[in-house]
């Protein structure tokens, strides 16, 4: 019989379960092109904004005010960039069935050239065979004709 798991195993799984879905979500930004950044280039304690004397000077409502300002901007400056991202991947998807569009013609295009030209080499083929078969007959023909002119 199977015993019912302790807190501290459902604990562990759970840690578990969250730790393969944050390495999921991860690999999920690597594939859709997201780059992860060298740890060698990740600092623990990043350097500090040096802010001018005027807005140390700022009470804190302006500083707050000033600061969702800057934020709403640098959001502003994604949304611009993410809009144009997304254009461009649409640009990319419909270049990409253009491209396979014309290859499907292309490929069609070229099976009706080679059968064309199959085609073309059989009746030349078939027109030589008969050529060779006459020239054969010319040939048989003159030799009757020259045996049955020579004087006996």
């Amino acid at each position: 019989m199977s015993r019912a798991p302790t807190e501290f195993e459902i604990a562990k799984q759970r840690k578990a379960r969250r730790a393969k879905a944050a390495e999921k979500l991860n690999d999920d930004f690597v594939t859709k092109g997201f780059k992860r950044l060298p740890v060698k280039l990740i600092n623990p304690n990043p350097p500090k904004i040096q802010w001018g004397k005027d807005y140390q000077n700022w009470n804190k409502a302006s500083k707050i005010r000033y600061l969702e300002k800057l934020a709403a901007t640098m959001n502003h400056a994604a949304d611009l960039i993410q809009t144009e991202r997304n254009k461009l991947m649409e640009l990319l998807v419909q270049k990409e069935k253009q491209v396979e569009v014309m290859k499907k013609g292309l490929d069609q295009n070229n099976e009706m050239i080679q059968g064309q030209i199959t085609d073309s080499n059989a009746k030349v083929q078939e027109a030589s065979r008969k050529i060779i078969l006459l020239n054969r007959k010319v040939r048989e023909l003159e030799k009757e004709l020259e045996s049955a002119y020579r004087p006996i």
